[in-house]
């Protein structure tokens, strides 16, 4: 494998890796937001409330529009690697060629949009 294709290789570990904090920034914010409602003693105020539901709109949307762009980056290296592999199609990059056929990430945007749409509700709820 020559040196740009080693660079593309490395571009798609690092998106993946970027996608992984991203998601794991996501979901322990979620963790203290839940835990900081529960063990609130009062009920909210309105403005309280409206405060905490703008803030975690805004922080949702930031977090949403990153991983929707990293997703998007993803599948750019992932459509560069196909490529090599296909014009070096050999025993030494098929296993990759197939794990890289198989799994696509054009269908995670979708989940991402309803992951970030249903936290928002499964919030205003609570």
């Amino acid at each position: 494998m020559d040196k740009n294709n080693m660079d593309i290789l490395s571009g798609y570990m690092n998106q993946s890796a970027q996608i992984d904090t991203l998601w794991n920034i996501f979901m322990g914010i979620h963790v203290a937001v839940f835990i900081g409602l529960n063990k609130v003693a009062r009920p909210f105020w309105a403005i309280e409330i409206i405060g905490i539901m703008i803030g975690y709109f805004i922080f949702s949307w930031l977090n949403f529009q990153a991983l929707y762009i990293d997703y998007k980056l993803l599948a750019i290296f992932a459509r560069g690697i196909m490529a090599t592999l296909h014009e070096n199609a050999n025993k030494e990059f098929l296993e990759l060629y197939t794990f890289m056929t198989t799994y696509q990430y054009g269908d995670r945007i979708r989940y991402n949009i309803l992951i970030h749409l249903g936290e928002f509700l499964l919030l205003w709820f609570i």
